[in-house]
């Protein structure tokens, strides 16, 4: 099986913006599946960890990320200060990404590639 490999030429990436979708790291609502056998306020951190060793690595691509929250604004504009957000709004997960698509696209974005809570869009 062949893969496709990303350039990592940044040149072409510039009017690229990556969406991630992220939840406020609140015990009990958040990464619910790994318990047992973590503790709730385990699954919690290890959540919290992960969201911020992520958003903290897109600092460094080559294309904007934008943080697409659920939660208290206060929180993600504190944890993440400098980052571009939005909210999410409600409804199911793809009510949100649809809506958050709609969104950028109603500001000029084009092109969609989605994969499960992210969507990287370029304009054309």
């Amino acid at each position: 099986m062949k893969h496709a490999r990303l350039s990592t030429d940044a040149s072409g990436w510039d009017d690229c913006v990556l969406l991630v979708f992220a939840k406020q790291p609140i015990v009990g609502q958040v990464k619910t599946r790994l318990t047992p056998p973590l503790s709730a306020e385990q699954a919690t951190t290890f959540y919290a960890l992960s969201q911020r060793q992520t958003l903290e690595s897109l600092r460094m691509a080559p294309f904007k990320a934008v943080l697409c929250y659920s939660g208290e604004l206060d929180y993600f504009s504190h944890t993440f200060p400098g980052l571009p957000i939005l909210e999410q709004g409600e409804g199911d997960l793809g009510e949100r990404l649809k809506r958050m698509f709609h969104v950028m696209r109603s500001s000029g974005w084009r092109l969609c590639v989605g994969g499960v809570a992210m969507l990287l869009l370029c304009s054309l």
